[in-house]
């Protein structure tokens, strides 16, 4: 609040239409990268898959348990991302 006024809206710009990113989305996928392949024991590759729906479709190569901790980790990487930037 500002001068005692409300919000009264909030933009959420998630593909850099009204404003410039701060979020180096290559970097993160490659982050991602790096975390899948050490999991994985091997390089892997984006296919053009927004971060979220990567890490879903390598969690699908992995055993439950190990996609359920490769999930909680790739996430925690891009929210420490999001607070940086």
């Amino acid at each position: 609040m500002r001068n005692g006024s409300r919000l009264r809206a909030a933009v959420f710009d998630f593909d850099g239409t009204l404003a410039r990113p701060a979020l180096d989305f290559p970097l993160m996928k490659r982050r991602v990268g790096e975390l899948a392949a050490s999991r994985l024991g091997g390089p892997v590759t984006p296919a053009g898959l927004p971060a979220l729906e990567w890490i879903e479709a390598l969690c699908g190569k992995m055993l439950p348990a190990e996609a359920q901790a490769f999930r909680r980790d790739s996430h925690a990487l891009i929210e420490e991302m999001e607070r940086e930037a």
